[in-house]
């Protein structure tokens, strides 16, 4: 097979390394980060495949071993499409590779890389890394357990504290309202989503193959993480504190009935806009907002009430919201811009992004709008991202479920 960056051919394999060599890369780099230290060697490599036949990725990833002198620490496979129905056999293709790092298989709606995304095809992306180590991990519903307690436990014994963790969890398997426990937050850097399938997931590790309705892999030594998370609406009115509620019934928001608050404040958005309620997730009122999105699963019309996908606390801030491109693509914008920044001397070796399937041309019209807001914010870095049933990234005490949503993580060298 012939390696090409080009989606004209039927199968592609495209591959980028961090940090670019020459002069050009130099020259990019300090007009962002003058005070930083280029260093100029091979810490990952993004592979791309277009097509539906297993076997014929083995060659893409190999190569892309190869690239990085067969010291493969770690690594991760998105699948979509009739390759996503293939999961199973991917997995076995990848078992036949010798390397020592583990490797995680996962399903989503599309999949990308930092070249091109890959909506509504057969296509398979993914990123393998040479810098630190990687402990994979499965976990499995018990009724004897709460996964919660299960994660918590795997992580434990696989992760390391300030470490980064890419989670995968069953969509079929596994609620979002199931992973996280607010009352005891899940401390890890995490990024990662709701796979499409069962098992939507696997772990590749030691010639076998694992599954488990929740799949993580966590790195070791690689460097420090930063995790973003971007939201796709537009507020519908101000953020006020929910001030009584019933389990999942949110009773009175401020003075009002909460659902008096959804009709004034939806009484303009037409029947096709889906509203939601958004979350303020700031401690301090005086940082720019961080929202996260919950849904709304009906009304009590007697008891004018509002039912949203899971318990909110009295004393949340919260604001009814409508799903919104322009206002989708603005805070990607700031969210990588503020990245950026917050990273300045710091040197990004790859990054993974996890993008709500609900975004894409579905949201915008068309393909690859993200992506290009990532190339723009961070050029040439290596990444590979999916499309997930729900997000997982930073919430307001520990990790959280996101909806909605672009989850956005980058892996620095050690200052």
């Amino acid at each position: 097979m012939d390696l090409v960056d080009t989606r004209a051919e039927a199968r592609v394999c495209g591959q980028a390394c961090w940090p670019p060599k020459g002069e050009k890369f130099r020259k990019c780099f300090s007009q962002r980060r003058r005070s930083s230290t280029v260093v100029d060697m091979v810490a990952a490599v993004s592979f791309e495949y277009v097509g539906n036949q297993p076997r014929d990725l083995r060659a893409v990833v190999e190569k892309c071993g190869q690239d990085l002198g067969g010291q493969v620490a770690g690594g991760l496979v998105f699948v979509s499409g009739s390759m996503a129905r293939q999961i199973h056999e991917v997995a076995n293709v990848l078992r036949t590779l010798s390397w020592a790092g583990p490797l995680v298989v996962a399903g989503g709606a599309s999949v990308l890389t930092e070249r091109g995304c890959y909506e509504r095809t057969s296509a398979c992306t993914g990123m393998v890394w040479k810098v630190g180590r990687c402990s994979g991990f499965v976990v499995d519903r018990d009724r004897e357990e709460l996964i919660s307690d299960g994660l918590r436990s795997a992580a434990r014994r696989t992760a390391t504290p300030g470490n980064p963790i890419v989670l995968l969890a069953s969509r079929e398997a596994v609620g979002p309202t199931d992973l996280f426990d607010e009352k005891n937050p899940f401390d890890y850097p995490v990024v990662g989503g709701g796979t499409v399938g069962r098992p939507g997931a696997m772990l590749v590790a030691d010639g076998r193959i694992k599954t488990g309705d929740l799949v993580g892999l966590a790195l070791h030594q690689a460097g420090s993480a930063a995790v973003r998370v971007s939201s796709a609406c537009r507020l519908l009115g101000p953020l006020m504190p929910v001030t009584a509620v019933d389990g999942a019934l949110v009773l009175r928001i401020e003075t009002q009935a909460a659902l008096d608050v959804l009709r004034s404040q939806a009484a303009g958005v037409s029947g096709q806009r889906l509203v939601a309620v958004a979350v303020d997730l700031r401690g301090n009122l005086q940082e720019p907002a961080r929202l996260m999105l919950r849904g709304i699963r009906g009304i009590h019309e007697s008891r004018r009430a509002v039912m949203v996908s899971e318990e909110i606390r009295v004393g949340t801030r919260v604001a009814f919201a409508v799903i919104d491109a322009a206002s989708a693509a603005a805070d990607l914008e700031h969210t990588l811009r503020q990245m950026r920044r917050d990273l300045a001397g710091g040197m990004p070796r790859f990054g993974f992004y996890v993008d709500c399937a609900g975004r894409g041309s579905q949201l915008h019209g068309e393909e690859g709008v993200d992506l290009q807001m990532l190339r723009r914010f961070f050029p040439g870095l290596p990444i590979a991202g999916v499309a997930s049933a729900f997000e997982i990234g930073p919430g307001a005490r520990g990790a959280a479920v996101h909806l909605y949503s672009g989850v956005f993580c980058v892996v620095c060298a050690p200052s």
